[in-house]
């Protein structure tokens, strides 16, 4: 192993992908976390630090910042307040003169009322605290001249309860109808795997600026809902959205990745449908 990269956020869903996937390519990883590494992980490099503001300075080490909470609700329910946490944890990791920095934004801070494909040039929309917080850190980043990556929704195992993956799987063994919080909502979907493989190609590549990763499908939780019946053999289950029915409003996020393929060579591999019978296989 020549090349190092640390990851803060390294416990967290993304992270331990990441870990994974550096250590496929023979690139050392350094794994920093407030909390354990998975036991699956260990001998990996690791500091577990209790602010991430702690992170010793590695002139020849890159940087992928993953370490922020990663639930709009949480975000949202901390107010203001978490935009000056996050970006103040950013700018002190940007001060430890990391040869490259890599930082994990999302596909969020396109808003959700057009349903075209965004690229990193079209305009942002700070109507909540989650998009603000990205947008700030992400402004710190490129002024250091590092590369930031904005992500859609990410999915894949371990299924993390409160989403909507887990609102399906818990059900599809149940008798009666379906019920979800809300068929509407079309978004980017992209498996835990290309994520890891984009963060890694990314981080060693030599571009700087804004780069998407996502699959370019947008597709409802009604329609994900509707092909995890199908590929379980339940085709025949209604579904039932707990939203109301009467809403016209677009709610949706889609990703143009073309620059990202362009600059680091990256596209996604998993397919939805792959990846959701990936999924349905992993708990059967």
């Amino acid at each position: 192993m020549t090349q190092r990269i640390a990851v803060t956020g390294a416990s967290g869903y993304i992270g331990q992908a990441l870990i994974k996937e550096l250590l496929r390519r023979n690139i050392e990883p350094y794994a920093i976390s407030r909390t354990p590494l998975d036991e699956k992980l260990s001998g990996t490099p690791f500091l577990q630090v209790k602010e991430y503001t702690e992170t010793p300075a590695m002139p020849d080490t890159i940087l992928v910042h993953l370490a922020e909470t990663s639930l709009i609700s949480d975000v949202e329910r901390q107010g203001e307040c978490y935009i000056a946490k996050a970006s103040n944890q950013t700018a002190a990791l940007l001060r430890k003169n990391w040869k490259r920095v890599v930082y994990a934004s999302s596909g969020q801070v396109y808003g959700t009322k057009t349903s075209v494909p965004h690229s990193p040039d079209d305009a942002v929309v700070r109507d909540c605290v989650y998009s603000r917080a990205k947008l700030q850190s992400e402004k710190l980043v490129q002024d250091a001249g590092g590369a930031v990556a904005r992500i859609g929704n990410v999915y894949g195992p371990p299924i993390k309860q409160g989403t909507v993956f887990a609102d399906i799987l818990n059900q599809l063994s149940a008798p009666g109808a379906m019920k979800i919080r809300d068929k509407q909502p079309a978004r980017d979907y992209l498996w835990i795997d290309d994520v890891a493989k984009g963060l890694a190609d990314i981080a060693l590549g030599a571009a700087t600026g804004i780069y998407n990763l996502g699959s370019g499908v947008a597709i409802t939780a009604g329609d994900i809902a509707r092909t995890l019946l199908r590929i379980h053999g339940s085709s025949d289950r209604d579904i039932i959205s707990l939203a109301d029915p009467k809403r016209t409003t677009t709610n949706t996020v889609l990703l143009d990745s073309s620059m990202t393929t362009e600059a680091f060579g990256w596209q996604p591999a998993i397919s939805l449908d792959e990846g959701l019978t990936k999924l349905m296989r992993g708990i059967e």
